[in-house]
């Protein structure tokens, strides 16, 4: 694989950002977000990090045919290349919430479905997935978590399943009335799951460890909770 190399040794590696759909853990706009603010407090020793963002999907792709070392996120629950070397420490525990409004009664997600139901294109939804291929065309897809909120305040679905931390950080920035939805338990469709920083495949060994001891040492001083709490 290439490796570009500056004359004093710096490593250029690519940080992958994913340009709408992903704060708060990327929020490219401001140059911040959980996953950049965790990379800004971690000195990656000979590296030159080059901040790249693209469309979700083309993110992925570029991800699979990139031959120069990067780092993102990921998750082992997801089904794309980021879920393949996952950093030891997860910097964050998602939990997903299934939001409607208070007009709408949550008894079972074939209840719901059965009014229809908005989701992310794109996105993976481990445990969703088995009751959206039963009921396919009650599933609409949008692009961006605005357009699935308004679909859902508009009437036109009975719900939106998403990351609460998402959910919160976009209700907060469209300045929606929280006593206009409500947020209901959805962990037993899809279980909580740590989300960890990725890394390609060829990430250079010795600056992979000074990441790792980081990351586990802002875990354990209490630096990455501080870091959390900015987004909730």
């Amino acid at each position: 694989y290439s490796t570009i190399v500056h004359s004093n040794n710096v490593i250029d590696i690519t940080y992958f950002i994913s340009d709408k759909s992903s704060a708060p853990i990327q929020i490219p706009s401001e140059n911040s977000g959980i996953v950049t603010d965790v990379l800004k407090k971690i000195d990656i020793p000979n590296v030159n990090l080059v901040y790249k963002t693209l469309p979700f999907k083309r993110l992925l792709l570029t991800l699979e045919k990139s031959t120069t070392p990067w780092i993102t996120y990921g998750s082992a629950k997801w089904d794309d290349p980021r879920k393949l070397n996952l950093s030891a420490t997860p910097f964050m525990t998602v939990e997903h919430v299934l939001m409607t409004t208070p007009e709408t009664p949550y008894k079972s997600v074939a209840s719901i479905l059965d009014k229809g139901l908005v989701l992310i294109r794109g996105f993976h939804y481990p445990g969703l997935i088995e009751f959206v291929n039963k009921m396919p065309e009650k599933v609409f897809y949008v692009k961006t978590h605005e357009a699935a909120i308004q679909m859902v305040l508009k009437g036109r679905v009975a719900g939106f399943v998403g990351m609460k931390s998402r959910l919160n950080y976009q209700l907060k920035k469209l300045k929606i009335d929280r006593e206009s939805i409500v947020f209901h338990h959805f962990s037993d469709i899809i279980p909580n799951y740590d989300v960890n920083l990725s890394f390609s495949s060829n990430f250079p060994k010795t600056q992979r460890d000074s990441i790792e001891n980081q990351l586990y040492q802002l875990q354990q001083t209490g630096q990455l909770e501080v870091i959390l709490q900015k987004y909730k």
